[in-house]
Order: C-alpha cells, then structure tokens, then sequence
C-alpha cells in the first residue's frame, strides 16, 4: 500500500513539474543565430531545464549566459545537455562541438538512433520567461565546467 502513495505522489509531482515547462519546434523560433569563438568563457545566470532527451525527441535546453569577453548576453541552445544549476559551476567554456555533442551520438547510436533524428524541440521554461523571451544572439553548442 505504501508504495502505491510514493506512486501516485511521485505521478502527481512529475505532472504538476512538467506543466512549468513549453516546447517548441527549433524550426519555429526565430532566434538570431550567430558564432561564437571556441573556447570562450561564459557565465550561467539560467538554465531551462525540461525533459530528458530520447529516441524520439531530442531538447535543447536553454542556457541564458554572459559571454565574458564582451559581457553580451547570449542563448546558448545545448542538445541533451543537463545542468543542476544551484549545484553546478557557473562560468564554463562554450564548444560548437565538445565532448557532449560526441558522447550523445555514441550513446544514441548504441541505442539505434541519432543525433538527427526525431523532432527537435527547444526547452521554454515559464518561470524563467523574464529571461527566455529576450531576444538574445543565439549559438548552439555545449559548456563544459
């Protein structure tokens, strides 16, 4: 009986949780996409957080940062990469292609998918929209801390 209660109130919390968070085509946002230089050093001040990637779906998760050479404020879309914000290192490295973007492809190949296929769909997080719903320069890459 007890594990039907940490059921359902586990079921009830997921579900109340996921309802803080929109999903988006990356077709239908019109983000301006721009390059950032390898390397740079960026600052975290949000993260979107959402589901988890899978076969049929990959997220890219919103990060909402400061370049630190120019202290522009920058979206930075990162594919299946996760982030516990209150825990993790603010200040990481952006990587058009780091080691996340290959560990993803290895373990989706494993699992007999790809990093192209299903939809791709971005992360909004309605209790951060103050900062989503900027029009910042966007890039799409990894962070490594």
């Amino acid at each position: 009986m007890k594990l039907l209660y940490v059921s359902l109130l586990s079921l009830i919390f997921l579900s109340c949780s996921e309802s803080n968070f929109e999903y988006k085509s990356l077709e239908d946002c019109n983000f301006e996409m721009v390059k950032l230089k390898e390397q740079t050093k960026i600052r975290v001040i949000s993260y979107s957080g959402g589901k988890y990637c899978d076969n049929d779906t990959k997220y890219y998760y919103q990060f909402i940062a400061i370049n630190q050479e120019t202290l522009d404020t920058v979206r930075v879309l990162s594919l299946c990469q996760q982030y516990d914000f209150k825990k993790d290192k603010k200040i990481g490295s952006f990587s058009s292609n780091g080691d996340i973007s290959g560990l993803i492809n290895e373990v989706l190949s494993e699992y007999g998918s790809d990093i192209d296929s299903g939809d791709k769909m971005v992360v909004f997080n309605k209790k951060l929209s103050h900062f989503e719903s900027q029009n910042y320069k966007t890039i799409i890459g990894s962070i490594s801390f």
